[in-house]
């Protein structure tokens, strides 16, 4: 990798100098050690967020592996709940419960995993229209869902209680007609990684492979879309992270994150990452930038894994 000149007529900031100085003796670092090498700085600077500050100066960070860190069962009955832990960048740590894949439009919220855990105590949130698939994200205050039995996104603000946002997702299947390959109305999937708000899903005139837009949190206007080779009945379950989408073999059994396509490049590659199916029936998978964890929900309990990032420093941009 190229370091930057010693000749260059513009003079280094703080943080690129900081930067170089990672970059002499390495290529690839483990993005939690950049992080902790950078946050000491970023205090003493008051330089903004230091993760989101040096994600700038990020080519690509890619998944090296990923950990199966605990499970719990769930009292209430059935594969298809879905639960997820914190707004990206919130102080606190909130827990949104949702039971069912469709017909059904109460989310509840805990205040804290102990909470969640241990407790009844949680606020409860109806919806104006419930929702199709496991595919929901919440995130800066609001849930993003996809309206059952329709390809309309629906932005519902929970200070507010009310719709601050409806769009069509033109084009794209739904009620069961381009699937995960378990089934659940699962045609629309919604996510969020260090980037921001986008939809996976497919439509005919990609002969049902998947489709990955990056989505305007606001207006849920398509900002840019990717076509990929990949068919989406055959994708066990598929999760974000870093602008590369990662997609699992199944469902079911032996299970392995085996394909990814990143928007970065517009390239895919198969690979070859293991993903511990203790309970052998995945219906959700999520990746939460907040804390860099895979949420998942698998025949009745809620698993969290652990992920290894690796990030590589882009040197022309020091």
């Amino acid at each position: 990798m190229t370091r930057a000149s010693r000749n260059s007529k513009l003079p280094l900031t703080r943080s690129q100098s900081s930067l170089m100085l990672l970059q002499s003796n390495l290529t690839l670092h483990r993005v939690m050690d950049l992080y902790k090498r950078l946050a000491f700085n970023s205090r003493c600077w008051g330089l903004p967020f230091w993760p989101l500050f040096l994600n700038r100066f990020l080519r690509v960070c890619l998944v090296s592996s990923i950990k199966f860190s605990w499970s719990e069962p769930m009292n209430s009955a059935g594969f298809f709940q879905r639960w997820y832990s914190a707004c990206p960048l919130h102080a606190h740590v909130d827990v949104w419960y949702m039971d069912g894949y469709h017909n059904n439009r109460f989310v509840r919220e805990y205040r804290s995993m102990h909470d969640f855990m241990t407790s009844d105590n949680f606020t409860s949130h109806r919806l104006p229209h419930p929702w199709s698939g496991t595919g929901q994200v919440v995130y800066n205050g609001s849930i993003y869902f996809n309206k059952f039995q329709s390809h309309v996104i629906i932005k519902f603000d929970f200070r507010t209680s009310s719709i601050s946002k409806s769009r069509q997702l033109d084009y794209a299947g739904f009620n069961n007609a381009y699937h995960y390959a378990w089934g659940g109305h699962s045609d629309i999937d919604l996510m969020v990684d260090e980037g921001g708000l986008w939809a996976v899903y497919a439509t005919n005139q990609n002969a049902g492979n998947i489709v990955i837009s990056k989505l305007n949190p606001n207006t849920l206007q398509i900002i840019k879309s990717w076509t990929t080779n990949h068919p989406k009945r055959s994708a066990g379950e598929s999760f974000m992270i870093c602008g590369t989408l990662y997609v699992t073999n199944g469902y079911s059994g032996g299970t392995k994150v085996y394909y990814a396509y990143s928007t970065n490049s517009s390239t895919y590659e198969y690979i070859d990452i293991p993903l511990q199916n203790k309970y052998s029936h995945i219906s959700m998978l999520d990746y939460n930038p907040h804390d860099r964890a895979l949420y998942a929900w698998n025949n009745g309990h809620q698993v969290l894994y652990n992920v290894t990032l690796f990030h590589v420093i882009r040197s022309e941009e020091l």
